[in-house]
């Protein structure tokens, strides 16, 4: 009782952190030369998706859809689908643009809990899940339901944060050093002067999960998703938040560094992506 008390806890906490800071969030993709992961990860999931050469039509997942800005590339590529998030904040903004980039006959949104999805089985032949699994308590429930809602011989592709990436080391430490009193705020002036925007550093009220890239082929295996290839994202000259401050200068050079997912210091990159097949 008191693990399910304990899980819900965290679940929520989740989504009033989301909710109460969208705006925040979504701003970060306004914000491409900051060092973070977001358009690093975007762009690596649109590759593999290209790769797959997908019919016109073709019914998508995206779980865990934040702003919604995966699903309205995907949309530009002829995608049709669905995008669902726990923030009610996310959703509405995602209805929003959907009317703005008239695509909302072919993607509708919906507020959802990912571990308990209010969809068909077997209903789309493609689900993305990026920056969402590291969130959640555990992995079980979520892969089981994305699995349920797949297709037979559709894939998931699964961004976990990669618990050896380099950008990511000082992930624990930064955590308690924003419960200093007075340090939030200090930074989130610091990242308003350096990097734009109106708002500051996002705060969460717990440190979210990291994964070893080895143990994902097993975790996935015992969802019926079947492992076929795998890629690395997100390299930084320097370790975050000095990447932040000085990604106006080395954004060019990072970009450069993605090369790397390519080569032994892959492992460096700090979002691993898998690419797996639902099993008959």
């Amino acid at each position: 009782m008191k693990q399910a008390d304990s899980r819900e806890h965290l679940k929520r906490s989740v989504l009033n952190d989301f909710d109460t800071q969208s705006a925040r969030y979504t701003e970060r993709y306004d914000l491409p030369g900051t060092g973070e992961v977001l358009w690093p990860r975007h762009r690596r999931l649109l590759e593999v998706v290209d790769s797959f050469g997908m019919r016109p039509g073709a019914n998508v997942l995206d779980a865990g859809c934040g702003p919604g800005v995966l699903s309205r590339d995907l949309a530009r590529r002829g995608y049709v689908g669905v995008g669902v998030d726990g923030a009610p904040a996310m959703i509405r903004y995602c209805a929003q643009q959907a009317v703005v980039h008239g695509i909302e006959r072919d993607w509708k949104y919906a507020i959802s809990d990912v571990e308990a999805l209010p969809l068909p089985d077997a209903s789309f032949d493609l689900v993305i899940s990026a920056g969402v699994i590291e969130y959640l308590p555990g992995d079980g429930p979520f892969l089981r339901e994305l699995s349920r809602v797949l297709r037979p011989g559709g894939r998931l592709l699964l961004c976990v944060t990669n618990r050896y990436g380099y950008s990511e080391i000082f992930h624990s430490l930064l955590y308690r050093i924003k419960k200093i009193p007075g340090v939030t705020g200090a930074a989130s002036s610091l990242r308003r002067w350096v990097a734009g925007g109106q708002h500051g550093v996002m705060t969460l009220s717990f440190v979210p999960r990291r994964h070893r890239p080895r143990e994902m082929e097993p975790i996935l295996a015992r969802h019926g998703l079947e492992f076929e290839a795998d890629r690395f994202a997100h390299f930084t000259l320097l370790p975050s938040p000095l990447s932040t401050l000085a990604g106006k200068l080395t954004s060019r050079f990072d970009r450069k560094l993605e090369r790397l997912d390519r080569t032994r210091l892959r492992v460096l990159g700090s979002c691993y992506l898998t690419i797996s097949r639902r099993t008959a």
